[in-house]
């Protein structure tokens, strides 16, 4: 008897959690993401990203402040997503404070091509 395949979108649910929060602005679509950000959920985060940065969005805030593990998948898919949508006039703002966060950014050298603040509040207040 073979074994059944795991389900893939089980184990990504496992892996990461990508969930809208409320912004309290029109316009403004926050992302609270938490879990693993690797091969397997990149493309969990590029759908959800793909969907808010569309308009009538005229700014994204990607809340990465329970991220647990970034890798270089999701670091590519991020910077896809920043081209997307400047390429679309919305801004994207990542919140990111902890080393598991940062640190991927600044050894790769990619920091200066996002908007990154510590807290959601600095980040909305980038848009006042």
């Amino acid at each position: 008897m073979s074994k059944p395949e795991p389900n893939a979108d089980a184990d990504v649910a496992r892996l990461v959690s990508i969930a809208p929060a409320d912004s309290g602005r029109d316009g403004v679509v926050v992302l609270t993401v938490s879990g693993e950000l690797d091969m397997l959920s990149t493309d969990a985060l590029t759908e959800r990203l793909d969907e808010a940065l569309q308009p009538p969005a005229e700014a994204v805030v990607l809340d990465l402040t329970d991220v647990r593990f970034l890798g270089s998948a999701a670091l590519s898919a991020l910077l896809k997503s920043a081209e997307e949508a400047k390429a679309n006039g919305i801004r994207l703002i990542l919140v990111a404070s902890k080393h598991a966060t940062l640190r991927p950014f600044e050894v790769t050298g990619i920091s200066d091509s996002f908007t990154i603040r510590p807290t959601v509040d600095d980040a909305l207040a980038l848009l006042d």
